[in-house]
């Protein structure tokens, strides 16, 4: 069930655009940047983290998380590299808010 005033958003196009945000070396982005709850933006990074796609990102038992030293490795530049025509539609976080939404 979804909240009223809560947009779904696409799972996988907030992983992508959180590796993204990484990989061009941004790693001070707030869930309100790309316009999205802050528990999606948290189960997001901690996926990733589990993961292997990205490493140094601390994910938190409260549900916080702190990504200033996360960076992305291989395993995630393959995945922006295995979706990249999906990825030439992000505009960054400016257009991330439409771009995430379902």
């Amino acid at each position: 069930m979804i909240r009223k005033g809560v947009v779904s958003v696409n799972k996988e196009r907030v992983r992508l655009a959180i590796l993204k945000e990484l990989e061009n070396g941004n790693n001070a982005f707030k869930h309100v940047d790309l316009g999205i709850e802050p528990n999606a933006l948290n189960d997001a990074v901690e996926f990733l983290q589990d993961e292997g796609y990205i490493d140094g990102a601390e994910v938190y038992v409260t549900g916080n998380y702190d990504i200033s030293n996360a960076m992305i490795i291989e395993k995630g530049e393959d995945y922006l590299e295995d979706n990249s025509l999906l990825m030439k539609a992000y505009k960054g976080l400016k257009g991330a808010r439409d771009w995430i939404k379902i």
